[in-house]
């Protein structure tokens, strides 16, 4: 899910202590996990993170450098030798820098930055169809009048190629059609939008 505007936000990877969180902006989210990007002081607190998991003898944390303003990572759990030898190169764009990585992020709405904060009516409409369907209220994606948009997704029996926590594929679930509400609390249901 892309928002139309990022989110200035608090983020924290499942492998972070707890309370822990990084300054980030959220763009988008997939499968309801954030995808924050960080500005340089923020990629340097993720590397210190890693490092400190590196120290306390963590053996899936990833080594950074810096390479100038690039990062580059080597993480010998997934990378080949020929990748370690190279590394993985994070250029910023814009002076942000892309770092979700495959991690898993949590994020939280800085208090009073989230644009697309949902109207009473919005949230009321929002319960009733928790109620009756399958909808993330993560992934909602608000649009610049005001609407929110929430996929509605179904499994349709495909596995991918990522796997869950105890080695099983997870299933696929797409995007059949979406449900907006706009500010004053009624339901329409979107179909084929992206």
């Amino acid at each position: 899910m892309i928002y139309a505007e990022p989110l200035e936000s608090r983020v924290r990877g499942d492998w972070m202590p707890e309370g822990e969180t990084i300054p980030a902006q959220v763009r988008a989210t997939w499968n309801g996990w954030a995808e924050p990007w960080f500005d340089r002081a923020g990629a340097e607190a993720v590397v210190e993170a890693q490092l400190k998991l590196a120290e306390d003898g963590w053996p899936e944390a990833p080594a950074f450098t810096w390479d100038g303003d690039v990062l580059v990572m080597r993480d010998v759990n997934t990378m080949t030798e020929e990748e370690l030898a190279e590394g993985f190169r994070i250029e910023p764009d814009d002076g942000w820098y892309n770092l979700g990585l495959g991690w898993t992020w949590e994020h939280a709405p800085v208090e009073g930055a989230d644009p697309g904060a949902a109207t009473e009516a919005q949230a009321e409409a929002f319960k009733r169809l928790m109620e009756s369907l399958k909808v993330h209220s993560h992934d909602r994606m608000v649009l610049p009048d005001g609407r929110h948009r929430f996929p509605v997704q179904a499994n349709l029996g495909r596995k991918s190629e990522h796997l869950d926590r105890e080695g099983n594929p997870l299933a696929v679930h797409e995007t059949v059609a979406w449900i907006e509400i706009n500010p004053e609390g009624e339901v329409s249901l979107c179909e084929g939008l992206l």
